[in-house]
């Protein structure tokens, strides 16, 4: 009992993650540093405790207040109400951060070029080198639909072909890249699936029935390449202002493995397990749609 008054109180610093709290009481999933991996796939966002947050109230004993305008991406620091137990997280309040390089970025060799203002192709990769790498399905007019939407969308074509790169490294599924249908169960944690082009899990999904007015199993091809270009040019709930940063990224990035790494890290937010094949995706595009020159 003497846990619940202070005596053993543990305080705590994490990085919000979500804050579509399905109770709508104003809590945020947090990733607390020292305690959960930022790898996604060794603890999935499903999986974190929701934090109780305290906010001002204007209404004395009334009820009257607001909702705390958290957003994904905030720094915050907390205490967990159940002392040693640790399972009852609280964010006291939001701390200023200054935004650095993750320890996958300081890792990568691409992205140290990009930092310094190099266009070094650090993969070796080309066009013609992954020329007998082989097509997986029948996708091809698919795969130039997408490209050609993103070049319509003011992206360069390195940045296009790594945008449609990654989406069909997303959306294989059931033998066919860029699959509307693709799905991951269990991607997010129990019961909470990751599905279509870019893998959204259900938080993102909300978004787009949000946006969309529709609900996502109605979503087409069109609609969730124009969901992707939603989203990196707009602030929301669910992501705070990390897919806008991408995109100001992305649009600096100079080369197909800038881009796609960008996209891969910072967009899809992945373990990065698989940017090779990211990248060698992104080059395969290039080569489908005859725009390697």
């Amino acid at each position: 009992m003497m846990d619940f008054y202070g005596d053993n109180v543990r305080w705590w610093i994490g990085i919000v993650v979500n804050v579509l709290d399905p109770l709508q009481l104003g809590r945020a999933q947090v990733r607390i540093f020292g305690i959960h991996s930022r790898d996604n796939l060794k603890i999935p966002t499903g999986s974190l405790p929701w934090a109780t947050v305290l906010q001002p109230n204007i209404g004395g004993t009334s009820g009257i207040g607001f909702t705390p305008q958290l957003i994904p991406g905030s720094q915050v620091f907390g205490i967990f109400l159940d002392g040693k137990s640790s399972q009852a997280p609280c964010v006291i309040g939001a701390m200023p951060k200054i935004e650095i390089p993750s320890e996958q970025q300081l890792a990568s060799a691409q992205w140290r070029a990009g930092a310094q203002g190099q266009e070094a192709n650090t993969s070796g990769r080309s066009v013609e080198n992954i020329a007998n790498l082989p097509v997986l399905g029948t996708n091809q007019e698919r795969i130039t639909q997408a490209y050609d939407f993103f070049r319509n969308q003011g992206y360069t074509k390195e940045q296009a072909a790594a945008i449609v790169g990654n989406l069909m490294v997303e959306s294989r599924f059931d033998g066919q890249e860029l699959n509307i249908n693709a799905v991951a169960y269990h991607d997010q944690g129990h019961n909470k699936h990751a599905r279509g082009l870019a893998q959204w899990g259900p938080g993102r999904r909300t978004i787009y029935e949000q946006w969309s007015g529709k609900s996502w199993n109605q979503a087409t091809f069109e609609d969730q390449l124009n969901f992707v270009v939603h989203e990196l040019n707009n602030p929301d709930a669910e992501s705070g202002n990390l897919n806008v940063n991408a995109n100001k990224n992305l649009k600096a990035a100079n080369t197909v493995d800038q881009a796609a790494y960008v996209f891969d890290s910072q967009y899809e937010r992945s373990s990065g397990a698989h940017l090779n094949r990211r990248i060698d995706e992104s080059y395969r595009v290039l080569q489908i749609v005859g725009d390697a020159a």
